[in-house]
């Protein structure tokens, strides 16, 4: 009952139905607010289309303190992968990766296969980089479909036709 009476309850005492604060708001509902809102900005809604969870990520934690329970949603995204495996990422040296696992606890620091340099170039020998352990390295951001497209066009050649 508390959870479906408390997860629009914020953190900060903003929300409803009682504008409760802090710890007053069960800690079940703190957790399923935090879910709730995730769930939310990454699924597709009639009114809106999904972010992928980098993006949520960003905005959550905008709200940490003031929407959400800092402690609980730093535990949320410890174990919820930001990068999925298999998405396509582009690290800040410009090279093109694939993410292929994900250690619990370091959801920011996959390891990537690299599949093209900075200049769309294949990299054709298995190179696979643990970001945990090569530090001066990041993902600075994940590819939407149509940059995929264009990646495997470029870089391998492959040509997709227009149905």
């Amino acid at each position: 009952m508390h959870v479906a009476f408390q997860h629009h309850e914020k953190y900060d005492g903003s929300g409803y139905p009682r504008g409760l604060k802090g710890k007053a708001i069960h800690e079940y509902a703190r957790v399923v607010a935090i879910a709730d809102v995730y769930d939310a900005l990454t699924s597709d809604r009639p009114y809106k289309s999904s972010v992928p969870p980098y993006e949520a990520y960003k905005i959550m934690v905008k709200e940490s303190g003031n929407h959400f329970d800092p402690d609980i949603l730093e535990l949320f995204f410890e174990h919820v992968a930001i990068f999925p495996v298999g998405t396509t990422v582009k690290l800040n040296d410009g090279s093109f990766g694939i993410v292929t696992e994900i250690e619990i606890g370091k959801t920011f620091t996959p390891k990537v296969k690299l599949i093209a340099t900075n200049d769309k170039i294949a990299i054709n020998e298995n190179i696979s980089v643990d970001l945990s352990v090569e530090t001066s390295l990041y993902i600075e951001k994940s590819l939407d479909e149509n940059e995929i497209f264009d990646l495997m066009k470029t870089t391998f050649n492959i040509k997709f036709s227009d149905n």
